[in-house]
């Protein structure tokens, strides 16, 4: 482990009120070395072997969020595993689409990208053009939209509150559902032991709601929701960077 890495982990486990014993931060660390094995031994893998990994209680929940005909934004986090769970939601012919940056080894960005777009998921990112026409048009045309809140692939951002600490967070989802009328459903996929994970859905804004209740009130949600899942999943938080500025 990265002394400058485990460093960060522990600030921002501090920040949830998580304990910082080397034990915790461990167990972040290895999260990410299962999810790192899991997105090279996966290109291996068939989609019956991906799906023998998964659990999905929720679909139904997907399911009727699509049939509104708007598509669906996925708000997620760095949390547990958000690699295979694309994949095998790919797999089941939902039309995928990820927004990503570079991953915490920079090596393992082109990789995991070409595996993505390998498997039929489209990725979107720096250096891939007119990002936000993409993303319009992905649930213009029904298909799903996956955002990493905690990440840092934006430009510009907005100031939010998460646990009492100043943070920075992408104004994506918001907007996106402000425009499009897409429903916003958070998620996250806790791993269970080494070799299972669930899939975990929530509504967040449903189709057309958040020209209801106004742009701040979604964001309000949003945050809401980011903010207590990581606090129901710190110790698989694999956050690599300071999140809190103020925190270093």
């Amino acid at each position: 482990m990265c002394l400058k890495q485990r460093a960060n982990v522990r600030a921002n486990l501090a920040v949830t009120g998580s304990d910082v014993s080397p034990s915790r931060v461990y167990r972040v660390f290895r999260t990410h070395t299962l999810n790192v094995i899991e997105m090279f031994t996966s290109s291996r893998w068939s989609n019956a072997q991906i799906a023998r990994r998964i659990e999905f209680p929720d679909r139904n929940l997907l399911d009727a969020a699509l049939a509104a005909g708007r598509g669906a934004i996925l708000a997620t986090a760095h949390i547990g595993n958000w690699e295979l769970p694309a994949l095998y939601l790919r797999s089941l012919g939902y039309r995928m689409h990820v927004v990503a940056g570079v991953q915490m080894n920079t090596l393992l960005s082109a990789p995991v990208r070409n595996e993505k777009e390998r498997r039929g998921i489209s990725v979107i990112g720096p250096g891939h053009g007119p990002g936000y026409r993409r993303l319009f048009r992905a649930l213009a045309e029904g298909g799903i939209v996956a955002l990493l809140l905690d990440g840092d692939v934006f430009t510009g951002g907005r100031p939010a509150r998460l646990f009492g600490r100043q943070v920075t967070l992408p104004i994506g989802a918001e907007r996106l559902s402000l425009k499009t009328g897409a429903p916003v459903i958070g998620a996250f996929g806790r791993r269970q032991g080494d070799e299972k994970i669930k899939i975990h859905l929530e509504t967040v804004l449903e189709a057309g709601e958040a020209a209801r209740v106004g742009e701040m009130q979604a964001r309000r949600r949003i945050e809401a929701m980011l903010e207590r899942f990581i606090a129901d999943n710190n110790d698989q938080w694999c956050l690599f960077r300071r999140f809190w500025k103020e925190s270093a």
